[in-house]
């Protein structure tokens, strides 16, 4: 089975304490943050040659299952790189805990189907 994540957005580590302030509430810094991120067009347009890519070499092959992250990640308009609770991403390319964390109901489904495939041999 292969699983293929999609890459979204700007990203830069962002300590949880500059994101918020000592109450635990946004800080002017997290909307500053979150307006200098990608929008939602531009990440698909930047990924689409990588999204057709790997739509054919998945095709007619159940076994290889894509996870799209930009629902989890990207609101209507924009992607952000963090929330209050912390950075989305560890560096440019790599998400942190925190962000990884956002896929899980993504990757749910596909271990469901392998627990079943497992259980069918």
């Amino acid at each position: 089975m292969f699983v293929f994540c999609s890459e979204v957005g700007v990203k830069y580590i962002i300590p949880k304490k500059i994101i918020t302030n000592k109450k635990g509430e946004p800080s002017e810094f997290l909307e500053l943050a979150n307006r200098y991120s990608v929008s939602r067009e531009a990440y698909a347009q930047k990924n689409l040659f990588y999204k057709r890519a790997v739509d054919e070499i998945a095709q007619g092959d159940d076994r290889v299952h894509i996870i799209d992250p930009i629902d989890v990640f990207c609101d209507k308009r924009r992607c952000p790189m963090t929330d209050v609770n912390g950075s989305f991403y560890e560096d440019h390319h790599h998400l942190s805990f925190h962000g990884f964390a956002r896929l899980e109901p993504l990757f749910e489904p596909i271990f469901a189907k392998m627990d079943q495939m497992s259980e069918d041999e």
